[in-house]
């Protein structure tokens, strides 16, 4: 491990040192702690709402794939493509949640994070969801979970199970994330077992009225 401090993960440069040191179990650690600290041990789960049937209260769930058929869906801004529109989204009074891509490399991803992070000082940025390009392995994404709970003050740490696979999705949760996304009916997956054995609160996003108590 590099000589970077996880307890002042403050600067888009300590997120790339972070990014690529070999070890992953101290992040991890100090990750989780900092989540229970924000959030009471509780893991948050949501149900797939069809795109015409998504309301404007920012509880409903789709996937990624289909968010350009949605006009206002759970993820509000996607960072990482070549129409970021941030200014869309500075000082709005609504809270917002973020879409991140990683796995094009440290320095990629650590100036998303940092122009997420300068949007949270003017913005309610709600939860961040953690969308992998498809060149990660276990163990990028994880690290990935880790350093953005450690660098953003953010309720929630989303990540989707469909990029990452049911189980890796469990395991985050012992890194720093906090909400497993949507899930389907008769999709196989039980969010609230998968909370419970990771030693966490289960709650349902729409019936707690988003990341409340």
């Amino acid at each position: 491990m590099r000589n970077t401090d996880t307890e002042a993960v403050s600067a888009r440069e300590d997120v790339a040192k972070l990014l690529e040191t070999d070890g992953v179990n101290r992040l991890g650690k100090e990750a989780r702690e900092k989540t229970r600290r924000m959030t009471d041990d509780r893991v948050y789960y949501g149900s797939l709402t069809p795109p015409e049937d998504v309301t404007q209260d920012g509880y409903d769930e789709v996937r990624l794939s289909k968010r350009d058929e949605v006009p206002g869906s759970a993820v509000d801004l996607f960072v990482g493509n070549t129409k970021d529109g941030f200014d869309a989204y500075r000082d709005v009074p609504e809270p917002v949640d973020v879409a991140v891509v990683y796995g094009d490399g440290a320095d990629g991803f650590a100036k998303r994070l940092g122009d997420v992070r300068e949007l949270s000082a003017q913005t309610d940025v709600r939860c961040v969801t953690l969308v992998p390009d498809g060149r990660t392995t276990a163990f990028t994404d994880l690290k990935t979970v880790a350093v953005t709970r450690l660098f953003l003050d953010v309720l929630g740490v989303r990540v989707g199970r469909d990029g990452v696979g049911d189980k890796l999705a469990q395991t985050s949760l012992t890194y720093g994330a906090n909400d497993l996304g949507f899930v389907e009916e008769d999709d196989g997956f039980d969010p609230e077992l998968a909370a419970r054995e990771a030693g966490f609160v289960p709650v349902d996003r729409a019936e707690a009225g988003g990341y409340g108590v």
